[in-house]
């Protein structure tokens, strides 16, 4: 199926801001917060034969409103280190019209916890603890035969992944 998706107009404008704070010698919080807001006019799908089949106004695909983080690390001069992040994502369009599917708001816990010395590094980290289940992108479309009927196809983020980390540093540099 051949067609021509476009729109007459559109904007989009975002604030993006980040603070830390070092509370002592070995305490360091932090936060991140994106906003953004998205809109467009008048988006047209036409067929081959140029018929008109969607004339739709609202918000990008793949836009959430909002994207935010906090964060703190412990780092003892001795070695041991630790960091934990929670981050958290508005909800978003996951396709172009006439696909009107939403993802849910979400959040997510990180960690890492290890020891630093002079030359060398160990850690244990751990994304998604909580091992939710979260869209990260969502398309709209047919590809069954035989009448390939448009269906909702949902690509989840990964699920709860440890990885463990050594590293050394050799040579003389400064």
């Amino acid at each position: 199926m051949f067609y021509t998706g476009n729109a007459a107009s559109g904007h989009n404008y975002g604030l993006e801001s980040d603070i830390e704070w070092r509370v002592s010698d070995r305490v360091t919080v932090g936060g991140d917060l994106g906003l953004l807001q998205t809109h467009f006019e008048d988006f047209v799908q036409q067929g081959a034969d140029g018929t008109t089949t969607v004339a739709v106004s609202r918000e990008l695909a793949e836009a959430p409103h909002w994207q935010a983080a906090v964060n703190a690390t412990y780092r003892d001069p001795r070695g041991p280190f630790a960091r934990i992040d929670v981050t958290g994502m508005g909800g978003y369009y996951f396709d172009l019209p006439p696909y009107q599917n939403t993802s849910s708001p979400y959040g997510l816990v990180n960690g890492k916890i290890g020891w630093e010395a002079g030359r060398w590094s160990a850690y244990l980290s751990g994304r998604n603890l909580l091992d939710k289940r979260y869209p990260v992108r969502g398309f709209y479309f047919g590809d069954v035969p035989p009448n390939f009927n448009n269906e909702t196809y949902i690509q989840l983020g990964d699920p709860r992944t440890w990885l463990v980390s050594v590293s050394a540093k050799f040579g003389g540099g400064h």
